[in-house]
């Protein structure tokens, strides 16, 4: 979906987005050139309340991330999610392929709009993404997840 596409109205419709609670919400940054893979940033609610945040690694792009890149993903919070094994599903611990980059949120760091400002963020100073240059698409997952419902269990 195209968009006013400005940072902020981005960060908006995202926020928008994480605050209907959907499952799970995708950002991904079209080049409108088509020359090369999109970088995308997503989020996703786990069963224990927490938000899983990913940035696509260099493992799933046509380029290798600098290490310029590298250090404000680890400056942002992110790490490998290979060094989050102990977190990880038996499925996704068996996934040697699944190697973006990750953080794990709980309680006041769900907040929808600093989350939302982090993905943004993510794709604009870390995948150098360029306004003009890309059509944002925001992909969500129908299945919402009830926070209330699972906090009470």
């Amino acid at each position: 979906m195209t968009i006013n596409e400005t940072w902020p109205a981005i960060t908006a419709r995202l926020a928008r987005l994480l605050q209907a609670h959907h499952r799970y919400v995708t950002l991904v940054a079209n080049p409108r050139d088509g020359q090369t893979v999109a970088p995308f940033t997503q989020v996703a609610w786990r069963d224990d309340c927490s938000m899983q945040l990913e940035a696509v690694s260099d493992q799933f792009l046509d380029y290798f991330l600098d290490d310029e890149q590298c250090k404000l993903l680890s400056q942002l919070g992110y790490e490998l999610i290979e060094d989050f094994t102990d977190e990880l599903s038996d499925e996704m611990r068996d996934e040697p392929e699944f190697v973006n980059y990750v953080q794990f949120r709980v309680g006041e760091g769900t907040e929808p709009w600093s989350v939302a400002e982090l993905l943004v963020r993510t794709l604009r100073d870390v995948y150098r993404v360029e306004i003009a240059a890309t059509e944002f698409e925001f992909i969500t997952s129908d299945e919402k997840f009830n926070l209330a419902a699972a906090l009470s269990i």
